[in-house]
């Protein structure tokens, strides 16, 4: 056997093993990002519906809820047992530390709102008023934040969409 033939065999089998290792790499390391894409994406959205759930819910507690402030209370906390805003802020906070203090800036807006009904009735709903201006303001800083990350990391992590060129009047 001819040493040029011998030689030539050595290294395509090295080439080929270290472009397939290289190329399973690349592919684990984008299913990777995917996946953390697809994660965060799910955790930002169920926060979201929790938070704007529990604000509907505490909008129409405090219009046809019953008279009795214990009573009232006691509804207020379920609104937010129910519609799973602890768990959706836990999963946003092990989900991406970067969203941390916005998410925990919307709980607290939101814990505020439901304070509310542990309150005296004010002469005016001035405190209301002001702590749902805080709450609607706090979730769509979160909202935003949560667009601007996920924003962030499709452009880092997935290739832009292939464009079709304009069709010529067809």
């Amino acid at each position: 056997m001819d040493w040029g033939t011998l030689i030539g065999i050595v290294v395509g089998a090295i080439c080929g093993g270290g472009a397939t290792i290289v190329a399973d790499r690349f592919r684990t390391t984008r299913d990777h990002r995917v996946r953390e894409h697809e994660l965060k994406s799910i955790a930002y959205a169920n926060y979201s519906t929790a938070l704007v759930l529990a604000v509907h819910e505490l909008k129409n507690l405090r219009r046809h809820g019953p008279p009795n402030r214990r009573k009232l209370m006691n509804l207020a906390d379920e609104v937010l047992k129910t519609t799973c805003a602890y768990e959706a802020r836990e999963a946003v906070q092990m989900t991406s530390p970067r969203l941390r203090a916005c998410a925990r800036e919307a709980f607290e807006a939101l814990r505020a709102l439901r304070d509310c009904f542990d309150l005296p009735p004010p002469g005016s709903d001035s405190r209301w008023e002001r702590r749902l201006d805080r709450a609607d303001q706090a979730i769509e800083t979160f909202k935003q934040a949560a667009e601007d990350d996920l924003a962030g990391t499709l452009r880092r992590d997935l290739p832009e969409p292939h464009r079709l060129p304009e069709s010529g009047g067809y």
